[in-house]
């Protein structure tokens, strides 16, 4: 199979700061645009010294360029699943991202 037929929907979140009426500032998340993401389960057997691999519950690969490390996130519009965005490596056609999956049941 190829890359571009598994690739599905994501909104592209960003982390905004906002200063409330106390003068104290707050971090939410600001709907973004919507661009086409291939996630894929990192392999829990392999160990490597990479401390951000072994982090990392996904793996994916975009064409969008401009996505940052902890500043962006990614959320599936169809099922709603949130995944934090580790590391963003934008060598070659494709952006390769190592995602954590946020647990929002808590």
């Amino acid at each position: 199979m190829s890359i571009n037929s598994e690739m599905r929907s994501y909104s592209l979140q960003r982390k905004i700061k906002i200063r409330t009426e106390s003068g104290a500032t707050r971090e939410e998340w600001d709907a973004g645009r919507i661009i086409m993401v291939t996630v894929k389960k990192t392999n829990d057997l392999l160990h490597t010294q990479s401390i951000r691999y072994n982090e990392s519950t996904h793996t994916g690969l975009t064409r969008c360029k401009y996505i940052k490390p902890y500043v962006n996130r990614l959320k599936k519009t169809d099922t709603g699943e949130i995944y934090e965005i580790i590391s963003a490596t934008n060598d070659g056609r494709f952006n390769n991202l190592l995602l954590k999956k946020v647990d929002t049941d808590v």
